[in-house]
C-alpha cells in the first residue's frame, strides 16, 4: 500500500511480477476501492482511480477502459478485455485516436 508520513492508507498498490508494479515514465498504476489509476513517485495520485483496467504509459500515453473482463490464460498470466478501450495522456486527458 501507499501511505503517507502519518500513516495514513493513500492507495493500494497494483501488483506485478510478484511484487509492486514498476514505474513507467515516471507513474505506476495504483488502485482504490477497485479502480485503477496512476501515482508519481512522490505517492501523489495524480489521476484518479476510475478505471477498471489501466495499462502503462508508453511514449506518453496509456491505454484505459471503464469495462473490462479478466481471465487468466494456461500460462496462469492475467488478460484483460474491453469493447471500449481508449487512450489518456499523463493528465489523465482522453487522447481522441
Amino acid at each position: 500500500v501507499g501511505i503517507n508520513l502519518h500513516g495514513k492508507i493513500l492507495f493500494d498498490l497494483v501488483l506485478f511480477d510478484n511484487g509492486p508494479d514498476y514505474f513507467h515514465e515516471g507513474l505506476t498504476r495504483i488502485k482504490r476501492n477497485g479502480k485503477m489509476g496512476f501515482a508519481n513517485s512522490k505517492g501523489h495520485i495524480v489521476i484518479p482511480c476510475k478505471y477498471a483496467y489501466a495499462g502503462w504509459f508508453e511514449n506518453g500515453l496509456a491505454k484505459v477502459t471503464y469495462e473490462a473482463r479478466g481471465y487468466y490464460d494456461l500460462d496462469d498470466h492475467l488478460r484483460v478485455e474491453s469493447d471500449s478501450w481508449f487512450t489518456i495522456n499523463k493528465s489523465g486527458e482522453r487522447i481522441n485516436p
